[in-house]
């Protein structure tokens, strides 16, 4: 229960970046978000999973991108191991640990040799300890930020990245940057489940190619949020089972795919997308630390059943589809992975492997197996509480004083938590703290309880800036600090604050 608990606080942080460019320090995106959100709209209760005809005209092959050729990046293949002695200091991070699990990380990349992607899994890491900004690395930079301490390399962040899960560029490498844990110390195992997971969102680009930009906003729909979890829950019993049992819940598990697609049309390109990027990669961490089928069994159905819980599953259900169809894809003996690229629809090529031609209307699927009284009780009262949620958002946000950032001032970037996502009706996409943060030329905001809205059709966000209070350039209300840069003001505008330079 232990490894699992840290597997739910993982996956919620696993972030959205889109960062400005420089030569010596940028950020490395690894979901776009765009200008463009889908808001999809319920789909009546009497209408509810198929019972009524929806008429929708085919929808295109999805594009898929072919295969990379980008130079490879500058990379040391492992980080210097010798006979050193460890140096006991005063650094807010266990040296000591974080030095061991730089080796045991080490050790799991270079036996895996490019096995599983054909390509070299070692990668630059940093541990960050948040609090201070101190950081802890495998590999020396190019900049002279870090200086060697025993078998590792220390320093400090600089300020213009986020204290965060993410990928800056520092210097001539690309890392992956994690914040340090307490239960690291408890629990060896994800901490390498957590690095090898971000190792490969380093890699995927010259594995999968560009995804481009994707949105999963009509995951938060009743009956999406319904049959995602009916298609997990399946897919999780095919991997149970074996013989005609297992073909059977395959082919349930992609009958129930396509009748959401049929539902939802133009969402096949963006789910297929979010399966390759953070599926395949939970799926590559899980093979990567060598659980055995009955653990990865355990754990995926643990995974599948925690989604009822989320707020939304637009950042979240592809961890578990895609990994699932990755671990299926290995029962059929497939050598799939040498075909995956950004739109690459792995259900079907689930399909292909098990030779499942004869899909059948979500009317003929026995749902029982796959807990469908369950989530249907469950939706329902979500349902209920998250309508209650819009409607205080919406009247928070337009009956009471605000703070609104230009996202694009100059170079703005944001870094959202991606399960808690909310498109409000004719106000804009919500983003639930903690870790919202807007950055730019104008200095950062942090969102760490409450919501951030990206206003409709501007570059604009804001939040409810009531009984806000001023310290020099650090603006604060409840749930948010604004730290301005010099050469910006906020000025009171029809009794909103807005950022403006000066």
């Amino acid at each position: 229960m232990k490894k699992m608990m840290g597997l739910f606080l993982f996956v919620p942080f696993m972030l959205s970046s889109c960062g400005r460019q420089s030569d010596a320090l940028e950020y490395m995106p690894t979901k776009i978000v765009e200008d463009s959100i889908i808001i999809t709209e319920y789909v009546p209760e009497d209408k509810l999973l198929g019972e009524a005809e929806y008429e929708h005209e085919p929808e295109a092959e999805p594009e898929i991108e072919p295969k990379p050729e980008p130079e490879p990046i500058p990379n040391i293949p492992c980080f210097y191991y010798g006979n050193e002695e460890y140096i006991e200091n005063d650094f807010p991070l266990p040296l000591d640990l974080v030095t061991r699990f730089f080796a045991e990380y080490c050790a799991l990349a270079t036996a895996d040799a490019g096995y599983l992607w054909g390509r070299s899994l070692h990668t630059p890491f940093i541990f960050l300890h948040t609090e201070t900004r101190s950081i802890v690395a495998n590999q020396p930079d190019s900049l002279g930020i870090l200086t060697r301490t025993g078998n590792v390399y220390t320093g400090l962040l600089p300020e213009r990245f986020p204290a965060m899960y993410s990928f800056p560029r520092i210097g001539d490498r690309q890392w992956a940057m994690l914040p340090w844990h307490e239960w690291f110390g408890v629990d060896g195992y994800m901490p390498l489940r957590t690095m090898a997971h971000m190792s490969m969102h380093v890699h995927q680009p010259f594995i999968f190619g560009t995804p481009g930009g994707w949105d999963n906003g009509h995951m938060g729909n009743k009956t999406a949020r319904i049959l995602i979890q009916l298609e997990a829950n399946a897919l999780v019993y095919a991997l149970r089972a074996t013989g005609e049992e297992q073909y059977t819940a395959i082919r349930d598990a992609l009958s129930i795919r396509t009748e959401r697609r049929r539902l939802f049309p133009g969402g096949a390109r963006s789910e297929n997308i979010f399966e390759v990027h953070e599926g395949l990669a939970d799926y590559t961490d899980i093979r990567m630390v060598g659980l055995g089928i009955d653990e990865i069994i355990n754990n995926r159905e643990m995974f599948a059943l925690s989604m009822r819980y989320h707020p939304t599953l637009s950042g979240i259900f592809g961890y578990v589809t895609g990994s699932l169809y990755g671990f299926l894809l290995d029962e059929a003996g497939s050598h799939w992975r040498d075909d995956v690229r950004y739109g690459v629809d792995l259900g079907r090529m689930l399909a292909d492997a098990f030779g499942i031609t004869d899909l059948v209307t979500f009317d003929d699927i026995d749902l029982t197996p796959y807990g469908y009284d369950e989530i249907i009780a469950f939706e329902t009262e979500r349902q209920q509480n998250h309508e209650r949620m819009l409607v205080d958002i919406r009247e928070a946000f337009t009956t009471q004083p605000t703070l609104r950032i230009p996202i694009a001032l100059e170079g703005g970037s944001m870094q959202i938590n991606l399960a808690r996502t909310f498109p409000v009706t004719r106000l804009g996409i919500a983003y639930g703290g903690p870790t919202v943060i807007v950055s730019g030329a104008f200095g950062y905001l942090t969102v760490y309880d409450g919501f951030f809205v990206r206003r409709d059709g501007t570059h604009d966000g804001m939040v409810v800036a009531t009984d806000m209070t001023t310290d020099g350039n650090r603006f604060s209300a409840l749930g948010w600090i604004l730290e301005l840069n010099s050469g910006f003001v906020l000025r009171n505008r029809s009794g909103h604050y807005i950022v403006e330079r000066e």
